[in-house]
C-alpha cells in the first residue's frame, strides 16, 4: 500500500488476501500450492485520489503468482501515471501495462512467458477534484459500488480473457467466444463512472470471494460464535481500516480449519474460501464528530 500524509481525500482503504483451500489441500489440481492473487492500493491525500487493484493469475500456469504480483503493481503505477498526460486514458493505461509485460517477458528469457504473464484485472480508481469514481475491468471477478454487487463472468467457464493475450493470442475457438461475448476487443480495459460525490463505498474482489458470498452467516470454524460476515458487514467495520493486516486475519479466520466437538467426537470443520480470495475495499471517511454520514 502506498499512501501520502493529509486529509485532502475523503476516502479510506483497506486490502486483504488468503490462499484457497484447493490451493493447499494434498493432491490439488492447481500447480504449486500458493497463493496467486495479488492487490496493489495507491492512496494520496495531495492529490485526492485512491487507486485499488486486485489480480488473479491464471491458475493452470507455474509462475502466475508472478504475473500477479507484477500486473497488480504495473497498473496501480500506469493509472497514476495518467494523471499526468491528456488523451484516452485507459487506451494510454492499457499500451503502457503492455510495455511493461513485454519487458517483464524479455527479463525472464529462460521462462515461457505465458507461465507468468496471465492475470486478471479489477480496479477503481477515485478521483475526488475530477468527481469521477471508475471500475476497470479484464477478466472475472467482482466489484461494488455503493453497495451494489456486480459479478464479472467470462464467456467461457474457467477461463477468463487476459490483457496479455494481446501479446500471446488464444486459439481460436476461444478467441471467437470471447469476441462473441464481450465484443470486438475482449482483452481491452471495459470501465464504468459513477460521480464521486455520490459513492459512499467501493470494493474490488477476485472470483474468490464467490466462497464468501455462499457462505454468509455460517459459523466461523475456529470461532463459531461469529459469523462469515457479508461485504456490506465487512465495510461497516471501523477496525477493518485502522488495521492494515485486519481485513487479511479476517480473510484466513473463515478459511481457518477448526475442530468441533459433537457426541463426543471430534471433527474437522474446514475453512469456506476454496479459491485464493482477495479484496480491496474503500469507503467514506466517518465525520469526524462521530455523526451520521
Amino acid at each position: 500500500m502506498s499512501m501520502d500524509a493529509g486529509s485532502g481525500i475523503g476516502f479510506e482503504l483497506a486490502a486483504g488476501t488468503v490462499i484457497g483451500l484447493d490451493h493447499v489441500r494434498r493432491g490439488a489440481t492447481f500447480i504449486g500450492g500458493n497463493n496467486q492473487d495479488a492487490h496493489s492500493v495507491i492512496i494520496s491525500s495531495r492529490l485526492g485520489l485512491a487507486i485499488g487493484v486486485v489480480c488473479d493469475g491464471c491458475g493452470s500456469h507455474a509462475r502466475s503468482e508472478l504475473g500477479a504480483a507484477f500486473t497488480a503493481s504495473l497498473v496501480a503505477d500506469e493509472v497514476l501515471r495518467s494523471l499526468l498526460h491528456r488523451g484516452d486514458r485507459w487506451a494510454m493505461i492499457e499500451e503502457w501495462v503492455l510495455g511493461d509485460l513485454r519487458d517483464l517477458a524479455g527479463l525472464y528469457r529462460r521462462a515461457n512467458p505465458s507461465e507468468f504473464l496471465f492475470s486478471t484485472i479489477v480496479g477503481f480508481l477515485i478521483l475526488e477534484e475530477e468527481d469521477t469514481t471508475t471500475i476497470f475491468h479484464i477478466g472475472d471477478g467482482y466489484f461494488g459500488v455503493n453497495h451494489q454487487l456486480t459479478q464479472l463472468e467470462s464467456p467461457i467457464e474457467n477461463t477468463p480473457p487476459y490483457l496479455a493475450y494481446q501479446i500471446l493470442s488464444p486459439n481460436d475457438e476461444a478467441n471467437e467466444l470471447f469476441r462473441a461475448g464481450l465484443g470486438d476487443r475482449p482483452y481491452s480495459f471495459q470501465t464504468a463512472t459513477w460521480r464521486t460525490q455520490d459513492v459512499t463505498s467501493v470494493f474490488v474482489a477476485t472470483d474468490g470471494l464467490r466462497h464468501l458470498i455462499g457462505n454468509v452467516g455460517e459459523p466461523l470454524p475456529t470461532m463459531p460464535s461469529q459469523r462469515v460476515p457479508s461485504v456490506d458487514e465487512i465495510l461497516s467495520m471501523d477496525d477493518i481500516f485502522l488495521n492494515p493486516f485486519r481485513l487479511g486475519n479476517l480473510l484466513n479466520a473463515i478459511n481457518a480449519e477448526g475442530l468441533r466437538v459433537e457426541d463426543g467426537r471430534a471433527r474437522r470443520v474446514p475453512g469456506f474460501l476454496l479459491d485464493d480470495t482477495t479484496m480491496v475495499i474503500a469507503r467514506r471517511r466517518p465525520p469526524e464528530d462521530g455523526g451520521i454520514i
